[in-house]
């Protein structure tokens, strides 16, 4: 306002038409939102080159926005663990096949991992998201070399050229011919889409690598029990992240039943071999008694029959005794004797756990059972391992190794204490039989003979029942697996 005066006696008189911008709002009819419209309109002109600068300027930045920002996908799924039940009737089955942590652990393993990252192409990543359609028809030989990777289309469509890392040309291809033998990779290039002059860059990493960041990128989430699992993947695809995370259900709940499958399998392999044992064993004993009955069948009998219950003689202390002598005697011979065979059979047939396993005095034996326990968890684990790696890897040759010396080193010095164990005890059965033997040289040896196969026959039905039972359980469980 100051410099007003200064500014009409510098410029020429004005016209009687012209009007000052505050005179014309003073003389406006318009009242209120009118007068304050004008107001705006009057300022958007007066500043129009800033208003115009910051319209362009927003513009400017959408745009970069719109081009560099990349939206993100979230795909989630779960999964139900059902726990065993008691309650009702419920059809036969076999415990879990893991533990609870165990599960996220089985879910985060390459073995579950690595066959997604090969069925999702997880290892390519073309520079551009949009070229991707041009790698449908793309998979990797055994051999591949890894690196980022250029294929130039020549002008005049004829062909292309592949390089590796800008710098070391693969191979110059003919229309229509796949792409990439040399280097290992089985690329059937969509031909009549690749325009003249096209440039396509794209990386290829190794399935392992590709598994790696799928396991980082790999969300779960469990409950307290782990009954329910949730997983999330997060990417700029929506639909490979949803293809990728319905691939890791599906290759988890594939591998899960597998390795459940194996092991039942395995169960009544086991189970199988036991129950072959237990029935040449009770075989064993039938036969001895039908020879004993056919040989005896002829001479005069006492009509005392050992130690039936009901009997009188069955209630002699001294008959009694000298029975239960002799029969812990003659167990403790046979514990022994075939704790010997075992031994000699382990540096040409390794050690048979099964065959340790259903010998009672061995059963007894707490230090041999732990060390039985460990040799079956050491031989269970190598065979996980064996799944995951070769026989080179550490881990395999640390299994074996410690397998090794378990059946070389410890299981045979413990078989050998326990032998000598029952050897002491079986002298003093057999010392404490020859102080009772006078008393008891006119019992009939037929009745006792007979009494004591008997028992062995009865011994060997029930193990060989036992065992037929969990072995028809096992084959049932192994028959419905899921």
């Amino acid at each position: 306002p100051q410099n007003l005066p200064a500014r009409q006696e510098a410029a020429p008189p004005p016209s009687t038409d012209v009007r000052y911008y505050d005179e014309e709002i003073a003389e406006s009819p318009e009242g209120g939102a009118g007068l304050m419209f004008r107001r705006y309109i009057a300022a958007v002109k007066r500043y129009r080159v800033l208003v115009f600068a910051g319209f362009a300027t927003g513009i400017a930045a959408g745009l970069f926005a719109w081009d560099t920002v990349v939206p993100l996908y979230q795909a989630d799924a779960r999964l139900w663990f059902e726990e065993s039940s008691n309650e009702g009737i419920a059809p036969v089955r076999q415990d879990a096949l893991l533990d609870r942590q165990s599960r996220i652990d089985l879910l985060r393993s390459f073995a579950v991992l690595q066959p997604v990252a090969v069925r999702e192409k997880l290892y390519l990543n073309p520079e551009t998201p949009g070229d991707s359609i041009y790698f449908k028809r793309f998979e990797l030989a055994e051999r591949v070399a890894f690196g980022d990777y250029r294929l130039d289309v020549l002008e005049d469509g004829s062909g292309a050229q592949l390089w590796l890392n800008d710098a070391i040309p693969v191979g110059t291809y003919a229309r229509g011919d796949s792409i990439g033998k040399d280097v290992g990779l089985l690329w059937g290039v969509p031909w009549p889409a690749l325009p003249a002059g096209t440039e396509l860059r794209f990386r290829i990493d190794a399935p392992r690598e590709a598994a790696s960041r799928l396991r980082t990128d790999l969300g779960t989430r469990a409950d307290r029990d782990v009954v329910f699992l949730q997983l999330s993947l997060t990417g700029p695809d929506p639909r490979r992240v949803a293809s990728t995370i319905n691939s890791v259900i599906e290759e988890y709940v594939q591998l899960a039943t597998t390795l459940k499958r194996e092991r039942l399998d395995e169960l009544t392999k086991i189970l199988q071999e036991q129950m072959d044992f237990a029935y040449d064993q009770l075989r064993q004993a039938e036969i001895a008694l039908e020879d004993f009955r056919v040989q005896t069948i002829t001479l005069p009998s006492d009509g005392f029959t050992g130690i039936n219950p009901g009997l009188q003689a069955t209630t002699n202390p001294v008959m009694n005794s000298y029975f239960n002598l002799q029969l812990e005697a003659e167990q403790t011979q046979q514990h022994r004797e075939r704790l010997e065979r075992v031994l000699a059979e382990i540096p040409t047939t390794g050690v048979v756990v099964e065959a340790i396993e259903i010998i009672p005095s061995a059963a007894r034996s707490t230090q041999l059972q732990d060390v039985l326990a460990s040799l079956k968890s050491a031989r269970n684990d190598l065979r996980t391992l064996r799944t995951r790696y070769t026989d080179e890897h550490p881990d395999v040759i640390e299994a074996q190794q410690q397998i090794e010396i378990l059946e070389r080193d410890e299981i045979p010095v413990l078989l050998s204490i326990l032998i000598d164990e029952l050897k002491n005890e079986e002298a003093v059965l057999r010392a404490r039989l020859a102080e009772t033997s006078a008393d008891l040289r006119e019992i009939p040896i037929r009745s006792i003979e007979e009494s004591r196969l008997r028992r062995e026959v009865a011994s060997a039905e029930r193990l060989f029942t036992q065992i037929q039972g969990r072995y028809e359980t096992a084959r049932l469980a192994a028959a419905s697996t899921i």
